[in-house]
């Protein structure tokens, strides 16, 4: 048997959220999948470079410092990513990530950031060209980089997820796909926002309105509670 050459980039697979989904998602679609996602560091790297350009209120609480994320381990190989995009043009980096795809045969869905977030025009339209070179997988993405986003070059299995809680706010379409941070269940289902915690299953399917409820091991504080009140 050929032995598989080593991937160019650390994917997670041990998500707990996104094993649900694809448990969910067979049951539901009677159909076998895999997720995993790729991530970059949180905010900034080690070295000062930013990951999160419009980033605001959102860092207070963001998951990507908190609980498995925030492991030695986890955080180490989301800057030996980074670096390696770095190192890359925009077309190696296409054929690289493509590449890795491509040893992952029983993915079906790919998560870009559970960490991170995209950080310049040239990496974000580096994915969009992996979906178009990946049609059979599934790219999803929530990102507050609302300047970057062009909706219009988007093949199908690229699913973009506005996220409210950043600088550019007043610039999300409110009639696409979208997601708020909830301080309780009780106000996300006042607002009729769908649940985005069971699963990522909405944000796939692209609902149009879809709520997270703050479940960071880290309590809200009043300040936390008027910021994400003011997510809206």
């Amino acid at each position: 048997m050929k032995k598989m050459s080593p991937r160019n980039f650390f994917w997670s697979d041990g998500n707990a959220k996104m094993t649900k989904t694809a448990k969910l998602w067979e049951q539901r679609f009677g159909k076998a999948a895999k997720f995993v996602s790729f991530n970059i560091p949180q905010l900034q790297s080690k070295t000062g470079q930013r990951t999160c350009p419009y980033a605001g209120d959102c860092a207070d609480i963001c998951y990507a410092s908190q609980g498995r994320m925030a492991f030695a381990a986890a955080k180490e190989a989301r800057e030996r990513n980074l670096a390696h995009i770095n190192k890359l043009s925009e077309p190696r980096l296409v054929a690289q990530l493509v590449a890795d795809i491509d040893r992952m045969r029983k993915t079906t869905h790919i998560r870009i950031h559970d960490s991170g977030d995209f950080f310049k025009r040239s990496y974000y339209r580096a994915w969009v060209k992996v979906a178009e070179e990946c049609p059979d997988t599934v790219f999803y993405a929530y990102t507050k980089s609302i300047p970057m986003l062009d909706f219009d070059t988007h093949p199908e299995n690229f699913r973009v997820i506005q996220s409210l809680g950043g600088k550019r706010d007043k610039d999300i379409d409110m009639e696409r796909p979208h997601a708020r941070i909830f301080a309780s269940i009780a106000e996300r289902k006042r607002a009729r926002y769908t649940d985005g915690n069971e699963s990522d299953i909405p944000a796939v399917l692209g609902y149009k309105k879809i709520g997270l409820v703050y479940h960071g091991v880290r309590g809200l504080t009043d300040k936390n509670l008027v910021q994400i009140r003011a997510m809206a």
